[in-house]
């Protein structure tokens, strides 16, 4: 039985290790490969979705929570295993008995504030002034075009381009987003969005990433479309 409870230990022990280091190769992953946004327009240009092995970031984080949760199960099993040396260790290191009972309180305390303290915070929310700053900042000069007469030509096409850009920077659509959600955010019905890219209403609630790559359309076209649709009286 000693045994076998021993090769249980190991075998514990040595999935423990590999779990860990699968979440740290997937966090490696999301934070220098799979990078967010504002990065992955620097380093790859706009409308630019990024996967490995067909899932984008938010995919790969649903898998490290998942494993996250594997390693939480078996770290618990572990302390089930090793709990009798746990306790003779922990007498042995803090003789006084009413300090044992305060360091495990703190303990308890500390390891439920961890774990549900996510649940039940909530985000500051902040709008999105600097966005519209930086936008201002890197906004070409209005280029006026003069001809013998010294009058000016072409000035309103131009500043009417300028607009569009502007107006499109206003558009925020992520392929992690679904076809339901971009409808949602921007009031226009899902199957109207649908009818335009030829996708079937019932893939409303799939990721855009995903429908760019099967429908072929980029995410620039269907921002178009959205800011087409807001400037509609």
């Amino acid at each position: 039985m000693k045994l076998n409870k021993s090769k249980l230990n190991l075998s514990i022990d040595i999935i423990m290790f590999l779990v860990m280091l699968l979440i740290a190769g997937m966090g490696f992953l999301i934070k220098f490969v799979l990078v967010p946004g504002y990065k992955r327009n620097e380093l790859y240009g706009k409308d630019v979705e990024l996967f490995y092995f067909g899932l984008d970031r938010h995919e790969w984080g649903s898998i490290h929570l998942l494993l996250g949760f594997i390693f939480l199960f078996l770290l618990c099993l572990h302390l089930i295993f090793h709990w009798k040396q746990i306790v003779s260790i922990f007498k042995r290191m803090v003789a006084s008995k009413p300090l044992r009972i305060v360091l495990v309180n703190l303990v308890l305390v500390l390891s439920l504030l961890f774990l549900f303290a996510p649940f039940v915070v909530k985000p500051l929310a902040v709008p999105q002034i600097h966005h519209a700053l930086q936008a201002k900042a890197k906004a070409p000069e209005r280029i006026i075009v003069m001809v013998d007469s010294c009058e000016p030509k072409h000035e309103t096409n131009l500043q009417g381009r300028h607009n569009n850009r502007h107006a499109m920077q206003n558009v925020e659509i992520y392929g992690s987003m679904t076809l339901q959600q971009v409808a949602d955010k921007y009031d226009i019905p899902a199957a109207k969005i649908a009818g335009e890219f030829n996708i079937p209403l019932t893939y409303r609630t799939e990721k855009l990433g995903r429908l760019r790559k099967r429908y072929t359309f980029r995410m620039g076209e269907l921002k178009q479309f959205i800011e087409s649709e807001k400037s509609k009286p």
